[in-house]
């Protein structure tokens, strides 16, 4: 019988395999790179690659030196990555039906510019930075007004105290700043490769320094999604090999991993250990950094062998929770729906549903449904549809979150025109969303919620917008009738 730990790397494997084989034309053309490919890759990045990471940077070690922590029976793995293998069949098969095909043309009428990611990072052109600017301005205003009336700013200072101090309003601004703020990312992302106009091409840099400082207060996920928006921004201003671009590209990617990286490591760990006494967050924060940049000293021992372990078991915590599922599924028969449902009732506004922050997330919900003790855990798509559905669950779960990518591409496409800036907010968001797979499937919804309300506020400026200027075009001519009596 294989052991657990060869089967893992065995399984992972598949599942790079199947992503590489799904997503091969984003490997062959990546200025062409369409919705269901980003999907597929970063679901084989953080499902497959995830064992490797352990292995090469763990050594293992959770396997052979931590008893409490082993590696589940082969059986449950082989259940965990079937899940996982249909989830990405899923979203497969919902590109195979939307996306034309090569030689028999398009199952439905669609065109490939609905979901090709560069197609809508070009379309910054249509925006000014000024307006840009402004947007920046006030999110930025916000967030230091949350930050030092509420103490939130950096990673896990979001306590359910501080949030639910929060003046009603003052929620709903900062979930709709967190949208905007994308599409002024994907903008900055396209202008800063493709614009040749100063101002335009200089302002686009200083918003993408602000957000990256920003994402790394969150983490190395979110610096490494700020990186995969450079990415894109390149391949949108792609025509012909460019070195000095591809040069400055590698020298950001040096900078991301080789300084920011290790940085944030020493960041979180003097964040932590220093005191707050009397400090504001943006204080302690300016203090942790200028200890943490020069201090050569990593931390604390005891800090330093909690992130350690951290690193060894956190690249197979998503799979894991499949895993308990699927054990638990033995024992007890499948929610038929009820995580789903829970997932939308989280994003109603607490001013129709205002109870619902004393019901259960999704992830708690699973864990009280199958009788498991409450832990720190994180659930995916495929966990959410393996626990609703059973083991086909994942290829429910891909199919929903295909289906998704569908109605983003197409409203992309539907506000292009009116409201570009929504229109690169949707392909930004889409992108935060499908890259972090460890987020829950409330983020999906909060996001598609959000957008609709900025739509419906972009679309109530435009009308106060026509409306002025007709009121005006009326008293012009009522006081050129005036001269003329």
């Amino acid at each position: 019988m294989i052991d657990s730990d060869k089967a893992e790397l065995i399984l992972a494997t598949g599942i790079l395999i199947l992503v590489v084989l799904g997503a091969r034309r984003a490997f062959l053309a990546p200025a062409r790179t369409k919705s269901f490919d980003f999907a597929l890759i970063f679901a084989g990045v953080f499902f497959g690659l995830g064992p490797w990471i352990a292995l090469i940077f763990g050594n293992w070690s959770f396997v052979h030196d931590n008893v409490s922590n082993p590696l589940e029976p082969v059986e449950l793995l082989i259940k965990a990555y079937l899940v996982i293998a249909l989830y990405i069949l899923g979203i497969w098969i919902i590109g195979r039906i939307f996306l034309p095909l090569k030689k028999h043309g398009s199952i439905l009428p669609f065109s490939e510019e609905y979901f090709t990611i560069t197609k809508f990072f070009g379309q910054y052109r249509t925006i000014k930075w000024q307006y840009v600017i402004v947007i920046v301005g006030f999110i930025w205003l916000l967030r230091m007004t949350v930050a030092l009336r509420y103490g939130i700013l950096v990673s896990g200072s979001a306590t359910r105290e501080r949030v639910l101090s929060q003046p009603y309003y003052i929620v709903v601004l900062s979930s709709l700043a967190r949208t905007l703020a994308v599409g002024c990312l994907v903008w900055s992302s396209a202008s800063f490769w493709s614009d040749k106009r100063f101002f335009t091409k200089y302002a686009a840099a200083c918003v993408l320094i602000l957000e990256l400082i920003w994402m790394f207060l969150f983490g190395r996920r979110c610096i490494l999604m700020w990186y995969v928006f450079i990415v894109f921004g390149f391949l949108s201003s792609w025509r012909r090999l460019n070195l000095k671009y591809l040069l400055i590209l590698l020298l950001i990617f040096g900078f991301v991993f080789q300084f920011l990286f290790p940085f944030f490591f020493k960041f979180r760990l003097h964040y932590y250990y220093i005191k707050q006494q009397q400090l504001n967050i943006v204080e302690h924060i300016g203090k942790t950094a200028i200890e943490a940049f020069g201090n050569d000293n990593d931390g604390p021992i005891d800090l330093m062998q909690k992130y350690s372990y951290n690193m060894n078991v956190r690249p197979l915590f998503l799979r894991k929770f499949i895993c308990r599922i699927c054990e638990g599924l033995d024992k007890k028969s499948p929610m038929m729906g009820r995580a789903l449902l829970r997932s939308f009732e989280y994003v109603i506004p607490s001013a129709v549903f205002p109870n619902k922050t004393t019901r259960s997330p999704p992830e708690q919900m699973i864990l009280e449904h199958f009788a498991y003790p409450l832990a720190d855990t994180s659930i995916t798509w495929p966990a959410m549809g393996c626990a609703d559905f059973g083991i086909p669950g994942g290829l429910i779960a891909g199919m929903i979150v295909g289906v998704w990518i569908v109605f983003i591409g197409l409203g992309s496409k539907a506000v292009l025109s009116r409201h570009p800036m929504l229109s690169l907010t949707l392909t930004g968001g889409m992108m935060l969303c499908l890259f972090q797979v460890e987020s829950s499937p409330i983020q999906y919804w909060e996001f598609c919620r959000n957008v609709l309300m900025l739509l419906i506020i972009a679309e109530l400026l435009s009308a106060f917008r026509l409306l002025y200027f007709y009121l005006a075009k009326q008293q012009h001519i009522k006081s050129k009738e005036n001269k003329i009596v």
